[in-house]
C-alpha cells in the first residue's frame, strides 16, 4: 500500500511517497505548457541554406538542454532523450541526419549534421521544418529556409 502526502510550497505542489519525490509546477501565464519533467530544449542552426541542384550541402544542427543565452536552467530528471524529424521537403530533396535520436546532457548540448541532398529538386526557396521532441513534451520546431539554385547561380 502506497501512502502519499501532498503539501503546497508557494506555487509548487510536492508529492512524497514510497517511490521517491516528484514536483509539478502548475501552468502560469507565459508557461509553455511543459511540466517540470520536460527538458528546456532549444536549437541552433544556419537558418538560410543555399544548395545547388543535384548536390549536397552539409550544415550543423545543435540541440541544447537547459541552456538559454548562457543562463543555466534546472530541471528533472537530467539528460533529455530527443527525437529529430524533418518535414516540408520539396520533391527531389532529402535531408540525412547524422543521428535521429540524441541524448543531451542537462545544461549541455549535442550536435549533429544535416545533409541537404537535392536530386532533381527544382530551383526555388523552400521552408523545411526540423522538429526536436522529448517523449510526452512540447516539440521545438526550427524553420530553415533552403534555397536551391542552378550551379551557375552560386
Amino acid at each position: 500500500m502506497k501512502i502519499w502526502q501532498i503539501g503546497a510550497v508557494g506555487s509548487i505542489a510536492v508529492i512524497l511517497g514510497c517511490g521517491g519525490m516528484g514536483a509539478y509546477v502548475p501552468d502560469e501565464p507565459g508557461n509553455t505548457g511543459n511540466p517540470s519533467q520536460c527538458a528546456l530544449i532549444s536549437t541552433a542552426t544556419n537558418n538560410d541554406v543555399f544548395v545547388s541542384t543535384n548536390d549536397t550541402q552539409e550544415e550543423g544542427f545543435t540541440v541544447f538542454n537547459g541552456v538559454i543565452q548562457g543562463s543555466v536552467q534546472t530541471r528533472a530528471p537530467g539528460d533529455a532523450i530527443v527525437n529529430l524529424t524533418v518535414s516540408g521537403l520539396p520533391a527531389g530533396m532529402s535531408v540525412n541526419l547524422s543521428d535521429s535520436q540524441l541524448t543531451v546532457p542537462l545544461n549541455g548540448s549535442q550536435s549533429i549534421t544535416l545533409d541537404y541532398v537535392t536530386s532533381g529538386t527544382q530551383p526555388g526557396t523552400y521552408n523545411v521544418l526540423v522538429t526536436t521532441q522529448e517523449a510526452g513534451c512540447t516539440p521545438v520546431a526550427e524553420t530553415i529556409t533552403v534555397t536551391v539554385q542552378n550551379d551557375q547561380e552560386l
